[in-house]
C-alpha cells in the first residue's frame, strides 16, 4: 500500500516533503484537539506559501490554472464580502479572514501533488489517524483517560473528541469498504490490513454513538456501490455490503442508543429560523461569525411561535450556533454567493478526480456522498474542525495521482 518514495534530494523537493508530511498529520491531530489541528492546517499553508514565493515562483502561476483555484478564491471572497456587508467587530472580521488558512491548505496539497505522490502521504495520514483514534479510544475505555489525559466522557458524550473521530470515520469507513471491494490485484496481506481498518472504523462509529455520522457513512457506502456499479467493479459485493451496513446500523441504532426525535424537532425549528435569516440577506447572508448573534436577535426580537411536534410537545431552540444543514448554513451565512461557490468547489474537485486515474482512486468517490449525508442534519462547513476534515478530502480528490507523478499536472 505504501511504496518507498524515490525522490531526488533537493531544497525545493525537501520543502514539498515537509509540507506534505505536516498535512498528513491532520487526521491524528483531530484526536489531540483544536490547537493541534489548527497548527497543522496553518503550518501547511504557511510553509507552502513561503516556499512558493521564495523558491518556486512558478507554483503560484501554475496553480491558477487548476480546476479548483477559482472556486476557492470566489468562495473566500464571498466569505469576506458577507462579513463586511454586515455589522462586525474586529474579532469577527479576523475570525472570518483567517478562513484563508483552509484555502492555502488545499492549494498546498494540490500544488505539491504535481511533484510528489501525495496519495501516499494522505492515505498514510488517514490510516495513522484511524489507528491513533482507536488506540486513544481503547485507553479511554480501559483506563478512564486517553494517552493525553482526556477523560472517557470525551469519547462517550458526543463531546469534541467523539464528534471529531465519528465524522472522520464517517468518511473513512465507506472509503475503506470501496477500496476493499475493488482490490482485485492486491496481495493478501494488504486485503487483511484493509479489513482491519474497516473494522476499526466501524467500531469507532458504534462507540461514538453519533447518529449523523452513521447516516453519512451509510449514504457514503450507497454512493460507493453506485460508483462501483458504474465502473463495473464488483458491484454486487458492494451493493450487498451497503445493504448489510444499513441493516446493521439500523439495528444498532434502535436497540442500542436511540434517543428519540427531540433533536429532529429542534433542528426543524432551527431550519425555519435559518431560512428566515437567508431571506433577509439573500445574496451574502449574515456572515460566518455573525450567524449566532443574528439567530439570537431574530428569536429575541420577534414573537415566534414554537414548533409543535405530533406528540403535542413544543420546541423552540433559541441559541443555535449553526443551521445544522449544509445548504441552509451556506445560505444563511454567505448567501447565494457562498452556496454557489462552495458547490462549484465540490464539483471542481470531483471533475479533477474523474479526469485522473479512476481505477486507483475509486474510493475517493464516496466523499461527496458523505458530505451530503452529514449536511442533511449535521455540522457547519464553517466550523473549524469540520472544515479541516472536508478540506483534507476535497484537496485529496483534487490532487494528482502517483501514477501521473512527474508530469506537468492535470489542468483545466
Amino acid at each position: 500500500m505504501f511504496e518507498r518514495l524515490r525522490i531526488t534530494p533537493s531544497l525545493p523537493r525537501s520543502g514539498d516533503q515537509w509540507v506534505a508530511g505536516i498535512a498528513s498529520l491532520l487526521p491524528m491531530s483531530l484526536v489531540l484537539g483544536n490547537v493541534a489541528f489548527e497548527v497543522v492546517i496553518g503550518l501547511t499553508g504557511l510553509l507552502w506559501l513561503v516556499q512558493s514565493v521564495f523558491i518556486r515562483h512558478e507554483s503560484l502561476l501554475r496553480i491558477r490554472r487548476h480546476l479548483i483555484f477559482w472556486p476557492l478564491v470566489i468562495w473566500m471572497t464571498g466569505i469576506m464580502l458577507s462579513r463586511v456587508a454586515n455589522p462586525f467587530s474586529t474579532i469577527e472580521f479576523f475570525h472570518d479572514l483567517v478562513f484563508l488558512r483552509f484555502v492555502l491548505f488545499v492549494l498546498a496539497i494540490v500544488d505539491i501533488s504535481v511533484r510528489l505522490p501525495i496519495d501516499r502521504y494522505l492515505l498514510g495520514g488517514a490510516v495513522a489517524g484511524i489507528i491513533w483514534a482507536a488506540f486513544n479510544t481503547l485507553c479511554a475505555h480501559v483506563l478512564g483517560f486517553d494517552s493525553i489525559g482526556a477523560p472517557v466522557r470525551f469519547y462517550t458524550d458526543k463531546l469534541l473528541t467523539a464528534e471529531r473521530i465519528a465524522v472522520f470515520c464517517a468518511y473513512m469507513f465507506p472509503f475503506f469498504v470501496v477500496r476493499l471491494t475493488s482490490c482485485r490485484d492486491k496481495e493478501r496481506a494488504e486485503k487483511i490490513f484493509l479489513c482491519v481498518l474497516t473494522v476499526l472504523c466501524l467500531g469507532l462509529l458504534v462507540l461514538m454513538k453519533i447518529r449523523t455520522a452513521w447516516l453519512a457513512a451509510a449514504i457514503g457506502i450507497l454512493g460507493g456501490a453506485v460508483i462501483a456499479l458504474c465502473g463495473r467493479v464488483r458491484w454486487l459485493m458492494a451493493g450487498s455490503i451497503a445493504m448489510a451496513v444499513i441493516a446493521g446500523g439500523s439495528l444498532v441504532y434502535y436497540t442500542g442508543y436511540q434517543r428519540g426525535l427531540d433533536t429532529v424537532y429542534d433542528r426543524y425549528w432551527i431550519w425555519q429560523r435559518s431560512l428566515t435569516l437567508w431571506l433577509e440577506h439573500p445574496l451574502l447572508g449574515v456572515g460566518v461569525s455573525g450567524f449566532a448573534k443574528a439567530f439570537h436577535h431574530l428569536v429575541a426580537d420577534t414573537d415566534l411561535k414554537p414548533y409543535i411536534a405530533p406528540n403535542g410537545q413544543a420546541y423552540k431552540f433559541d441559541n443555535a450556533t449553526n443551521a445544522h444543514n449544509l445548504v441552509l448554513t451556506l445560505l444563511s451565512c454567505t448567501g447565494l454567493w457562498g452556496l454557489g461557490s462552495f458547490f462549484w468547489l465540490v464539483i471542481a474537485a470531483t471533475r479533477q478526480w474523474l479526469k485522473d486515474d479512476f481505477s486507483r482512486r475509486i474510493s475517493l468517490g464516496v466523499i461527496p456522498f458523505v458530505l451530503v449525508g452529514i449536511g442533511l442534519t449535521g455540522y457547519s462547513i464553517y466550523d473549524s474542525f469540520y472544515a479541516s476534515i472536508v478540506m483534507y478530502f476535497l484537496a485529496w480528490m483534487a490532487s494528482r495521482t502517483a501514477g501521473n507523478h512527474g508530469q506537468e499536472g492535470v489542468l483545466s
